[in-house]
């Protein structure tokens, strides 16, 4: 099959059977081009399934498993669905991953993401997952569609990790290590500290690790009380207004951002935050990015995103 991206179908085709639950992995990028999915289509063409390609899409075909694999450019995100055999599934999204490791190179740094298969719309991060192990945390007590439920994190890993990959994690802690040297000191983006362990930036909370083999976990998922897609939209926008407010210079459209920003981050607090008030900041928040021009032009785009995803 000769693929030419350009050329690709704008519309997906329909899809049969993809509304069921999948193994489904995620990147998040700072920015997401068209050209990474292109790049993998092209990599991967002879794999592709009954001609099931578009120019945001496709689904592939290995073995025993399929997956279905797209990209939303405005959301920066590329999800991978993964069905068949149980005990080949991981490996199959191992090499589909394996491809956007070479396309991504050292220049582009998404964060992955996993979903438990009892919670299909709650991200978690795949890499601190594996640090949570590490460090001695084995379940994860979240709130998910307002119950409470209760994650064994060392059985959702082994559902994704495979051999390879925990070899290539082993040697690429060995070599860490070497290069570190005992006497320096560890700059990693994760505070450690003696018995507790604060992890950063967990979808906007925080996991503390309590003494010995007692943990004390405690998360405060952002707008809870909203669907998936309206959390990750509004963490999205919170994020652009963090790095707005260090771009612009002092100004009373500065200030209209952070108080906008505050109230979201307030709001965001809130056990069952109020549906209007946030819709009412975020308009706010849309209408003081416009004021910046092309500065406010990033706010502004994920601002109007969101007040769609919530109207819908």
């Amino acid at each position: 099959m000769f693929i030419l991206p350009s050329a690709l179908p704008v519309n997906q085709p329909e899809l049969i059977g993809w509304d069921e639950p999948a193994m489904t992995f995620e990147y998040r990028y700072p920015v997401l081009q068209a050209g990474v999915l292109h790049r993998f289509v092209v990599a991967v063409h002879d794999l592709i399934l009954d001609n099931l390609v578009w120019y945001s899409g496709a689904v592939i075909a290995k073995g025993e498993n399929t997956a279905l694999v797209k990209a939303d450019t405005r959301a920066k995100r590329v999800t991978i669905k993964v069905k068949g055999a149980e005990e080949t599934r991981k490996e199959f999204l191992y090499f589909i991953r394996l491809q956007f490791e070479r396309i991504h190179g050292e220049e582009i740094k998404p964060e992955g993401f996993i979903y438990p298969p009892h919670c299909p719309n709650l991200p978690l991060p795949y890499e601190k997952i594996k640090k949570f192990l590490k460090a001695g945390t084995t379940t994860l007590d979240e709130i998910y569609e307002d119950k409470p439920v209760k994650i064994n994190l060392r059985e959702l890993l082994d559902g994704f990790i495979t051999s390879e990959e925990r070899r290539k994690d082993e040697e690429k802690e060995k070599l860490e290590a070497r290069q570190k040297g005992p006497d320096k000191e560890d700059k990693s983006g994760d505070t450690y500290i003696t018995n507790n362990i604060s992890l950063r930036d967990l979808e906007g909370g925080n996991i503390i690790l309590g003494e010995g083999h007692h943990v004390n976990q405690s998360i405060q998922n952002s707008f809870n009380a909203f669907p998936a897609d309206v959390r990750n939209a509004l963490a999205d926008l919170m994020k652009a207004a963090e790095t707005l407010l260090q771009q612009v210079e002092e100004s009373e459209h500065k200030d209209e951002i952070r108080e906008e920003l505050e109230s979201l981050q307030s709001e965001a607090k809130k056990s069952k935050p109020k549906k209007d008030r946030v819709k009412v900041t975020v308009e706010s928040l849309a209408q003081a990015a416009r004021n910046l021009n092309e500065i406010g032009k990033p706010v502004l785009e994920l601002a109007v995103s969101v007040i769609k995803l919530i109207n819908n």
